[in-house]
Parts: C-alpha cells; structure tokens; sequence
C-alpha cells in the first residue's frame, strides 16, 4: 500500500511539473516548440542539428 501511495504522488508530482511548465510558457508566449520534429517522427531532432 505504501508503494502504491508514493507511486501516485510521483506521478502526481510529476504531472503537476509540467502542465505547470506548459502554462508558464503560454504565459511566456512561446509558441513553437524548442527542438524541431524534422522528420515527423514523434522524436525531436537533437538540439545541436536544430541550431546548425
């Protein structure tokens, strides 16, 4: 049970973490995401072949 309980506040946790992270950057204006998906593949490209 106690397992279970820290498994949910870690999720819950997390989850708070980042919608949180999504508002302050709707707030911010931000409205492209920072690493580019080129290739359209659900994964970003890598931070270094976006900026070159």
């Amino acid at each position: 049970m106690l397992l279970l309980c820290a498994f949910i506040t870690g999720v819950a946790l997390l989850a708070g973490i980042a919608v949180s992270a999504q508002l302050e950057a709707v707030r911010a204006g931000v409205s492209d995401p920072l690493l580019l998906d080129a290739d359209d593949d659900g994964v970003p490209a890598a931070r270094a072949a976006a900026g070159s």
